[in-house]
């Protein structure tokens, strides 16, 4: 069983801090060094032995800053010694001359296009803008998501140990070969000469992709020059003020209805500010816009997303890879076209959703409006939906001022869970498995880092199909430098099919050919149709279509809103195990219902204002339910992140019908809501 990083102790043990940048933008001009105390050492960008920088996808992140400086935290050198609180003592005697840089806040909105574009990507179909320009009936909703940090088992932490002409770093990472690599060229050091052992990740979450390696540089330029073990740690504190989070997202939706209320043409606006890094911004773009209208019919579309960069530290993808986001938005919008039109929120998705046959639905016999009206009927009915929504709608309208009891509201929501994956396989990743049946019946499975978890399901899995005990099959990892990118979509679909491909072999082969037996196979890259529409299906390797319910109540006195219940239904496919399936989900509603309120940061602090998860007292009955279907296994790890946040919001808004005069709302719940300004474009291209 791997240990955690903070769990691992090498004799004569040397902590570091890192000594940060103290303006947000402009030009580090010198550091002033105190006298250092014995057994204490200080490292800058001018000590880094190779490149001081490492490359992700395209994009470069310094290891230590300088001379140029793009956010106030930025790592610009790393102290090492052997007592930490000597350490804390002698960092705040350092000087940082640096000449600053005047800036702008991002939330000012005239600002928002003279800001630097680490991406600008957009898509249409048909004449939308045309469309739009003289409609009768034009629907403008908007959509803000603030920056929110993971909460992982562990906080960031890395540890190297010098040996003769050799390092060994001690991570916890989903990408072990970066690592291997950053290191070695940060040191000028060959990558056979770096030994990487992958610790524990207690829940990666998409979170431990580049940001470990970086880490992993800055302590092993310490470990290396000062020829002692090193270990790299942040406390809560720095995690929160400078580890990376989600950037701020604006999306922003117009519609252009029919005389039958149906959908004409849409334009969806994202706007992403994506902090001074953010090296995967550019798949999470093209992930968005494959994702933003989801299964609806759309007739016309234009669809167009922009990341601006700011001096607001770094930013990552994390859980999702935006599908959530863009879901969530539309979603809400929906919502907000059905109340506006006074119509039923199920009746009318499924009138405007895609009725042709989809691939990965149940062998491609079921269109998304037959799977979708399966899962809201399932929601709807357990829920009481229908009833509890008119109910509410007329009740709230009739609200007289001072009304004393409590007010209630229903929402819906539909969406997929995307499989972010592809977007990996297409910057040239590879995954492989490779099972090896010996002379003594043990079964050695050799692949990717994958999860302990995921591991007893799978042992569980071969073990029945090969007939054979499960303490006889062993897990391998492979070489780190041989190692893929292991993300959570990964994991849940490529591992466990490339496995089971190879079982099949095995037992085709165990009584006809001699001992041992080895069977590799590959993952190979389907076949994309490039066509004039949207290419859904074609950019994601599977999606888990869901539906969920949700139940507000609030007292008009004290303002508080609880949750009365979440109901969710969904179509994860063949499950290894349902138990562990339904464990994951309800786990998930939990953590999409504490975003919904939670996370709101102090920039200025980087202190979290809130508490980031839900009150176990505050934890609403939830109702899941799987929805049978044909095809493979196709994750449930993230499936409420993409639905709540809309349904909530949805419920919201009918809880607050007719409130002017009743009650004094705080801004913090209504300005997700009710923020329906269009920004204004300019021409500024650059």
């Amino acid at each position: 069983m791997k240990k955690f990083v903070s769990d691992i102790h090498f004799e004569n043990e040397y902590f570091s801090l890192l000594i940060r940048s103290p303006i947000a933008e402009g030009v580090l001009l010198g550091i002033d060094v105190p006298e250092l105390p014995e057994n204490c050492f200080f490292y800058s960008a001018k000590d880094v032995p190779g490149i001081n920088k490492i490359e992700v996808f395209g994009s470069s992140i310094p290891i230590f800053a300088g001379p140029e400086l793009n956010y106030k935290g930025e790592s610009i050198g790393i102290l090492v010694g052997n007592n930490l609180k000597t350490l804390y003592d002698v960092s705040k005697q350092f000087v940082i001359r640096a000449q600053s840089t005047p800036t702008e806040e991002f939330e000012k909105p005239i600002d928002f296009f003279d800001y630097p574009k680490f991406a600008h990507e957009s898509r249409s179909y048909n004449n939308a803008d045309g469309i739009l320009d003289s409609a009768d009936t034009i629907i403008y909703s908007s959509t803000v998501f603030e920056p929110q940090y993971h909460y992982f088992a562990e906080l960031p932490i890395v540890k190297a140990c010098p040996g003769n002409k050799t390092l060994s770093v001690y991570a916890s990472s989903q990408w072990a070969a970066h690592v291997k690599k950053s290191v070695s060229e940060a040191l000028k050091m060959p990558e056979k000469n770096i030994d990487f052992f992958s610790q524990a990740e207690g829940e990666a979450l998409d979170g431990k992709i580049w940001f470990p390696s970086l880490m992993a540089a800055q302590v092993a330029v310490a470990a290396w020059l000062s020829g002692k073990p090193v270990s790299l740690g942040l406390s809560l504190k720095e995690y929160y003020a400078f580890a990376p989070k989600t950037p701020k997202i604006i999306i922003q939706h117009k519609t252009a209805l029919s005389k039958n209320n149906e959908i004409e043409a849409m334009r969806t606006f994202i706007l992403i500010e994506a902090g001074a890094y953010s090296p995967l911004i550019k798949i999470m773009i093209s992930q968005m816009l494959a994702a933003a209208n989801a299964d609806y019919f759309i007739p016309a579309y234009t669809i167009e997303a922009i990341a601006v960069k700011s001096n607001d530290g770094m930013t990552d993808i994390f859980n999702g890879w935006g599908g959530a986001y863009v879901n969530n938005a539309l979603e809400k919008h929906i919502n907000e076209i059905c109340s506006q039109l006074n119509v039923m929120p199920d009746e009318w998705r499924l009138k405007n959703m895609q009725h042709a046959a989809v691939k990965q639905y149940q062998n491609a016999k079921a269109s998304a409006a037959s799977v979708f009206s399966d899962l809201l009927k399932t929601v709807c009915q357990n829920s009481d939906f229908y009833r509890k929504y008119n109910v509410y709608n007329f009740l709230n309208s009739k609200r007289e001022k001072r009304d004393p009891h409590a007010w209630r509201g229903t929402g819906i929501a539909i969406g997929f869970q995307y499989n972010g994956v592809q977007a990996i396989i297409d910057e040239g990743f590879t995954y492989a498995v490779e099972i090896t049946l010996d002379t003594n019946s043990k079964i050695y499975v050799k692949t990717d880092t994958i999860s302990e978890t995921m591991q007893k399901i799978l042992k569980k899995d071969i073990a029945k199909k090969l007939s054979v005990e499960e303490n006889t099959i062993v897990f391998e990892e492979k070489e780190a430098s041989a190692a893929s990118l292991m993300t959570a979509s990964a994991e849940i679909i490529i591992i466990p099919d490339l496995i089971d491909k190879c079982v099949k072999t095995i037992q085709g082969q165990r009584f006809r050919k001699p001992l041992p037996i080895t069977v590799q196979k590959r993952y190979r890259k389907p076949r994309r149709a490039k066509t004039k529409d949207q290419a859904k299906d074609e950019s994601f390797l599977s999606k888990t279509p869901a539906a969920c319910a949700i139940e507000l109540e609030m007292d008009p006195v004290c303002q508080d809103i609880q949750v009365k219940g979440v109901w969710l239904a969904c179509m994860p496919g063949a499950l290894y195990s349902k138990r562990a399936a339904l464990t994951e989900i309800h786990k998930n509603i939990i953590t999409a219902l504490s975003k919904v309120n939670s996370e709101i940061i102090r920039k200025k602090t980087g202190v979290m204002q809130n508490n980031s998860i839900i009150n176990a007292k505050d934890i609403p009955p939830i109702h899941i339910y799987l929805l049978e279907s044909q095809s493979k296994p196709l994750g449930t790890n993230m499936i409420a992140e993409g639905i709540i946040h809309a349904a909530y919001l949805s419920a919201l808004s009918q809880v607050l019908i007719n409130t002017e005069n009743h009650l004094i709302i705080a801004p913090s719940l209504t300005s997700n809501a009710d923020n329906n300004e269009p920004l204004e474009e300019t021409e500024n291209e650059n």
